[in-house]
Parts: C-alpha cells; structure tokens; sequence
C-alpha cells in the first residue's frame, strides 16, 4: 500500500476518532498543551497556551451526557484504524497537503509539560543584559513568527526580515508554500513557550515552541486551507547585545541604529553598516523546525481529574519584593489588586462563555489575548461553546512579586469554582460536563510598567479616562486612545499557569 493511500487511512481513522470524541460527549474546553488540571494556560512558561479557564485536556475522562454506545464504537474503529496503519509508520513522516505532517495525531493528545526556562542560565543571560524582559521576549518572539508567515506569500516582503532571520530559514519557509500564494492570514498563535536556553561562551541559544493555526490563499483557483502547525524555531544573540524597549524593536528595522530595512541591502545596515547576522544586535533566527502541520482542527478533549488544594508555591523572596513594590508605588494595596483580579476572572468567564472574547481584550496583555483566541475559534469551527456558570472565586493568594528594567510582575493563586461545561452552539445540547460545579486552582500572572503610581482599579473603566473600558484591535482606549492592553496603566493578565506545571 502506498503512502499516499496509508495517509489517507491514517486521517480517516483520525476523524473517525475525533467523532468518536463527540459521540462520547466529551468535547471540551481548557485542553492545556501541557494536559489536565485546574484551567486553560495563557502561553508563556509553564503549560503553555492552552485555552478556556476550566479543567479539560485532551484524551480526558468519560463526564457528560448520552451517546455511550455509539461513541465507544467508533471509537473502537478508529483505534483499530490507527493501530494498523498509523503505528507501523509513526516513525517516519507523511507528506500531507505538501507540508511536513506528523503520521500520529494521538501522541499530541497528552503531551508532557513545556518545562520552561532554566533559572540558572536565566540568571547567566540577566547578568549579560541588564534590561532582560522575560515579558518582552515573550511578546517578541511570537510577533517575529507572525511577521514572517505573513511575510512568506512574498519573498520581498520576507527579506525586509533579514535582521532577524537566517537565510536558509527564509528559504525554508518560502518552500512550504503550496505553490503560488496570495496572502498568509488570520494568524493565531496558541502557545509561544520559551522552552530552551542555553548560554554559551560568546552567545545564547533559544529554542521556543509555537502551536498555531493560519490560513493559506492560493493566488490559482481562488482557493483557501487552514493549516494547524507545531513548529520549533532555535534564535541566537550575541551576549554583548542588550534587550530593547518596545518602542524600538516593534517596527522590526535595524536592530542597532533603527533604521529601515532596505532590498538591496538584506546583509547590512545601509544606514549604519550593522551586519544582518548571528544575532549580534538581537534574536536571530537559525533554525526552524516543523513537527505538524494539518488541516484538522484541534481536538476539544474530555474533562480531567482536578489538580487542587496541593500546597501554594510562594517565592521566598515574595516580601521583600513586595516591600520594594510599595516603596516604588504607596498607592499600592494588596486588597484592591484582588478586588482587581476578581473583576478581571468574572469579565474573562464571561467573555469566555459567551464567545465575545473582544469584551476582555482591556484586561490582558495582546499576547494572551491573541493565544485565547485561538481556542475560541477551534470552538466555533466544531460548533461548540464552553461554558462556565456561577463561576466564583474562593480565595486570592499572593505568591511571587518580581520586577525587570520594564515591568512589575504580580502571581496570584486563584481558587475557584464553576459549573463547567461544553454545548453545541445550534442546539443547546451538552456534551461535556455533567452540569456540578468543579474546584480548580491556577496561577495567573499580571504586570504593569515600572514607574506607574496610582491605585488599582476594580471596576471595568479605563484607568486613563474613566471611560467604559472598549478597546479597538490595537488595544488602545476608544475614548480617550491610550493603551491599555500593555500594562502602562493597570495590571493586566499575561499569564495563566497550572497547579501541575508552575514552578
């Protein structure tokens, strides 16, 4: 049997499966990267992007309503469908729609938890840039990953990003075209773990997990595909280059002198004669690796056992940070910020549950944001809805206080509860969740620029203008234009972390 007719089978057995799933009313929200536990993540260290703030993960357990009998039949189908033709192949790769796809869609079904940075080479490269922003990188790398699949139906348009990424990585990416391209579109990136560093003599190496969908418009035929891909992509930087604010690396120039990137000049500065290589200036792309690439959506898994009430990670350092915290901003207090976080879990629920993911985009940094819709669209192409009702919180615990050249960065343990469940959109009908309210606990991280001194707001305004808080896409305020969704304001949620996998 041909490969070809082996992928074939091979997805077949996969959709079946995927009905199966739905047969077996365990579609769900929360689906972490990283697996089960108390909630959905917001990318970032830890268990990554996974979205929804309930206690789903993929290949969860058997909760819900009827359709047993149905559901475990097929799902006996597909498993012997997989077990027969994808097994025997699982260690190769099948080339399906051009792209390098994995022969095994059940392995990504738990995956083990993105285990983050080192803290000792953290602190190796913090002692070599003084202005090292774990927020910032975070935010950098995922706008590189946009930019350049935008950047890809053009390989003009990708030169302009020469400072930033090898050429035989540009040339890699042109080479997943699936023939000529109009535009690459609706990116959205799901997860951006920083899995990865490694500080050498000279240089750092860092390797960064992407989990992201995107759509491909083909310039013949006027046709579409919707592409979700697992990439790994490996950056370089000289130790001798220094983190930027945001203001400097955003417009994607020069990363020494600012100047614009020109064609005929894709090795060097023409400006100030900086070469465009190795990282010696900022992050540099040196490797990309595909690990998935398909057309099916992914999987809204079952519901999982909690992870709650285990003992609260807390900094030791949590005092004395927070001391340095109020010294900087007297207006600080410890009860508002909760107030704050309370106002921010019941606006995200219900956002969540009512798929207007718009109504929160004041309250979270745009990453975040960006990873959460994601799973907000995977909902609405499956015709599903999550739901958290009467979602409440029981307790707030302050757990770790930190500060870099550019952001204070607040952890809160939140304990909470909600009648979690799964609907289908048209009908109304669950099939996930057996309608009992659930206790989960996660770790949501918040951050605000450094130098802001005023208190905290608990109340859905603008803490500009005291305006209604309604962003645009770029997430400044519609009355009075400031930006609210970069923490130069208020604290806003950048991160969202299971029991399981936060450290």
């Amino acid at each position: 049997m041909s490969r070809k007719r082996l992928a074939s089978l091979a997805a077949l057995a996969i959709v079946v499966l995927t009905y199966a799933a739905t047969a077996w009313a365990r579609p769900g929200g929360g689906h972490g990267f990283g697996g089960g536990g108390g909630g959905g993540g917001g990318g970032g260290g830890g268990g990554g992007g996974g979205g929804g703030f309930s206690s789903h993960s993929f290949g969860g357990g058997h909760s819900g309503g009827g359709g047993m009998d149905l559901g475990w039949t097929l799902f006996v189908i597909a498993v012997a469908m997989i077990v027969v033709l994808v097994v025997p192949i699982a260690s190769g790769r099948i080339v399906a729609q051009g792209a390098d796809w994995s022969s095994s869609t059940v392995d990504t079904l738990a995956q083990p938890p993105t285990p983050g940075l080192d803290r000792a080479e953290l602190a190796r490269l913090a002692r070599h840039d003084p202005n090292l922003s774990i927020v910032l990188l975070e935010d950098f790398v995922q706008e590189l990953y946009v930019r350049a699949h935008e950047a890809r139906a053009d390989a003009a348009s990708l030169a302009l990003l020469a400072p930033y990424i090898d050429p035989k990585q540009r040339d890699a990416l042109l080479a997943r075209n699936q023939g000529p391209l109009l535009a690459v579109r609706d990116i959205v990136v799901g997860a951006s773990d920083l899995a990865k560093l490694t500080v050498l003599d000279a240089r750092a190496l860092l390797s960064v997990d992407f989990t992201a969908n995107y759509t491909e418009l083909l310039a013949h035929g006027d046709t579409q595909q919707r592409y979700y891909v697992r990439e790994r992509w490996t950056l370089e930087r000289s130790l001798n280059a220094k983190s930027r604010a945001p203001d400097e690396w955003r417009a994607f120039n020069c990363p020494k002198c600012g100047g614009p990137v020109a064609l005929a000049h894709e090795r060097a500065c023409e400006y100030c004669n900086a070469p465009f290589e190795r990282g010696d200036h900022e992050w540099f792309v040196v490797g990309i690796r595909v690990e998935e690439c398909n057309v099916l959506p992914p999987q809204l898994g079952g519901y999982a056992e909690e992870v709650y009430g285990g003992p609260t990670i807390v900094d030791p350092s949590l005092p004395e940070h927070l001391t340095a915290l109020e010294i900087e901003d007297p207006a600080f207090d410890p009860e508002a910020f909760d107030r704050h976080v309370t106002m921010v879990y019941h606006r995200l629920n219900q956002a969540w549950s009512s798929l207007d993911w718009a109504a929160v985009r004041p309250f979270t940094t745009d990453r975040f944001w960006l990873a959460q819709t994601y799973w907000i669209e995977a909902y609405r192409s499956q015709g599903l809805r999550n739901r958290m009702d009467e979602a409440s919180i029981r307790r707030i615990e302050l757990t770790k206080a930190t500060r870099d050249a550019f952001f204070w960065a607040l952890t809160v343990r939140v304990f909470a509860s909600a009648i979690d469940t799964t609907v289908h959109e048209a009908t109304g009908r669950r099939v996930g969740g057996n309608g009992s309210a659930r206790r989960y606990s996660e770790y949501w991280t918040f951050i605000r620029s450094v130098g802001r001194r005023a208190a905290t707001t608990d109340t859905p305004v603008c803490p500009n203008c005291g305006a209604d808080a309604k962003v645009g896409m770029a997430g400044n305020c519609d009355a009075c234009g400031v930006k609210l969704t970069g923490g130069a304001y208020d604290w806003v949620l950048s991160k969202i972390e299971q029991d399981e996998v936060y450290r």
